[in-house]
Parts: structure tokens; sequence; C-alpha cells
């Protein structure tokens, strides 16, 4: 039981955070013109990957007032993460979630 008090009270406490930082910043995207990116992942649905992408796009939505939303495609949508990237660099894609070892293919400088 302390266990799961401890672990509500973690996630209450990140939560009220979370509200607070996204009403002291809502103002800051008064001029903020509207925009829409894209945003690609291959994670699975339901995976960690997915369920993160899904809270930013949520969030950042809310955080700037519906100014700027992210057209988010998961489960591999528009292709694996090496075709993301690649589409990345095309300009078709704006920005991807993914692990930085499976972009190390393309982007040496990511490799450790």
């Amino acid at each position: 039981m302390k266990k799961f008090l401890k672990v509500a009270f973690s996630v209450s406490l990140f939560m009220f955070c979370v509200s607070a930082s996204i009403a002291a910043y809502a103002s800051e995207f008064d001029d903020l013109e509207p925009a829409t990116i894209i945003m690609a992942d291959g994670t699975a649905k339901g995976a960690v990957g997915n369920l993160w992408a899904e809270f930013f796009v949520k969030n950042v939505a809310r955080l700037t007032g519906n100014k700027l939303n992210i057209e988010y495609h998961g489960n591999s949508e528009l292709g694996g993460d090496l075709e993301i990237i690649k589409k990345m660099q095309a300009g078709l894609i704006d920005a991807c979630d993914m692990q930085s070892m499976n972009a190390t293919s393309v982007i040496k400088e990511l490799g450790v």
C-alpha cells in the first residue's frame, strides 16, 4: 500500500507541475501564427513511445492554445524508422519520435 501511495503522490505532483507550467506559458503563444506540423514514428499502438507521442501532441496543442497542431502518424503509418528519416531529410515530415540508435545509419554523429 505504501508503494502505491508513493506512486500516486508522484503522479499527482507531476500533473500539478505540468498544469502550472501550461498556465504560466499560455500567454507566450498569443502572437503565434497557427501552424500544423507532421510528426511520425514507428512505434506500435500502446507502446511507450506511442503513448509519449500522443501525450506530447495533446499538450503542445493545449499549451499553445491550439495554434500549433501536430498531425501525428504512429504505428509506422508513414514507414519504418529509416523511411521516416529519409522523408524528414526530403522535407515531407517535420518531426519524429524514435530512439537515436535507429538514426545512426543515416546520422553518424548520433552514434556513441
